[in-house]
């Protein structure tokens, strides 16, 4: 019987012994999960640990002779990569190109001249405001545009038909 005893003790003070570790262990990620949230919560200016999408402002560029897609339709006219940004602020315009989209971003409010191919240059005026809503992540909307006087957009510009002649 002694023996039973012995070896009670001993199944019952592994038992301890693994809780104790168990709880060190639960106590020790916990503290580790609170310290990672407030470096993520910190208030400081430290932007680097903060992931933005970044500050432009697009606008789809349908280009149009006639009605027709003078870039993707059937019939192109021009080639995506003979349309070139010619003026504008260094830094302040993006231009991406896709399979089928042309896409003109911009952050501040500018004056872009747009070279369509050596058919035609065209130029915009664009207003655009900051809609920013941390100090770290810089976020514009284009809520102007117009070309030769003419107001094409006001507020939610997505979308600008420009008509070759």
């Amino acid at each position: 019987m002694k023996q039973q005893l012995s070896n009670c003790n001993a199944e019952t003070i592994t038992s301890s012994h693994l809780r104790t570790r168990t709880n060190l262990l639960s106590s020790l990620l916990f503290l580790l999960f609170i310290g990672i949230t407030q470096v993520g919560c910190d208030d400081s200016d430290d932007c680097a640990l903060i992931d933005c999408l970044g500050p432009f402002a697009y606008i789809e560029l349908n280009i149009q002779q006639e009605g027709q897609d003078i870039v993707f339709g059937p019939t192109p006219l021009v080639a995506p990569e003979d349309i070139q940004i010619i003026s504008g602020e260094e830094d302040n315009t993006n231009f991406v190109i896709t399979d089928d989209t042309i896409l003109l971003g911009i952050i501040n409010s500018d004056t872009i001249s747009i070279e369509i191919g050596n058919l035609q240059t065209v130029t915009i005026q664009v207003e655009t405001e900051d809609r920013s809503t941390t100090e770290c992540c810089l976020k514009f909307e284009i809520t102007r545009i117009e070309m030769d006087g003419e107001t094409l957009c006001e507020t939610e510009c997505a979308a600008l038909d420009i008509e070759i002649e």
